[in-house]
């Protein structure tokens, strides 16, 4: 099945990648160190034993999914491998909305450090696109590879779906005070209403992330367009 998907006009839909997610990233690696010191976040709870502590480090962590996932910011680095189908425009289904562009691809993943691999895929081995024929520069919060002017891409690829294959890796800038705040507090309301969820389907949305944590978040959310 293709990456790409026909996902209405432009009339129907604001032009919002994460909307029409015409691609998929899969995290191959990432850091097993948490945001927030234990020590710290103990003495801000007022808790002095160590019964709750694989609680607390799990709390944590899920307050750290949820807030990249608001924010559309990478606050842990990880590595991502994602996939694409041609170089060009050819015998592709086309969205107005695709962080795809003439030739280039957008990767909409906050805070890149580096492209780690950037392999097309030839007798059903991949093998690295000359380094000659792009260049990386900033698109807004993200990182775009650029083909560079008159040159081409290999014309020996296979013929296939998934047949780019790009790796890279996002390390975050230096973590905000803001943002540590409003883990601590979605992490303190978590605490406090243990085994009392009404798990609906936005209790993480409705019950634990508002006021202040939510003022936080929606002041670091990447708006795409």
């Amino acid at each position: 099945m293709s990456n790409f998907a026909l996902y209405g006009t432009v009339s129907a839909r604001s032009p919002d990648i994460a909307s029409s997610k015409p691609y998929k990233y899969i995290v191959t690696s990432q850091s097993s160190v948490n945001l927030i010191d234990l020590t710290t976040l103990k003495k801000a709870l007022n808790i002095s034993d160590d019964f709750d502590d694989i609680l607390l480090n799990l709390y944590v962590s899920s307050a750290t999914a949820y807030i990249e996932n608001f924010t559309r910011q990478e606050y842990i680095e990880k590595t991502f491998l994602t996939y694409r189908d041609y170089f060009d425009y050819s015998n592709q289904y086309y969205s107005p909305y695709t962080d795809y562009d003439n030739r280039n691809f957008l990767l909409t993943k906050s805070n890149i450090f580096s492209i780690d691999t950037f392999k097309y895929l030839v007798n059903d081995v991949f093998i690295d696109v000359p380094d000659d024929l792009y260049y990386v520069v900033d698109e807004g919060d993200y990182k775009k590879i650029v083909l560079k002017k008159n040159k081409q891409y290999p014309q020996n690829k296979d013929k296939r779906l998934q047949s780019i294959k790009i790796e890279f890796t996002c390390k975050p800038l230096i973590l905000g005070n803001d943002i540590i705040n409003a883990i601590m507090l979605i992490v303190a309301d978590l605490y406090a209403n243990r085994g009392d969820c009404n798990c609906d389907n936005d209790t993480m949305s409705k019950s634990y992330v508002s006021g202040f944590a939510r003022g936080i978040l929606l002041q670091n959310k990447i708006i795409r367009i």
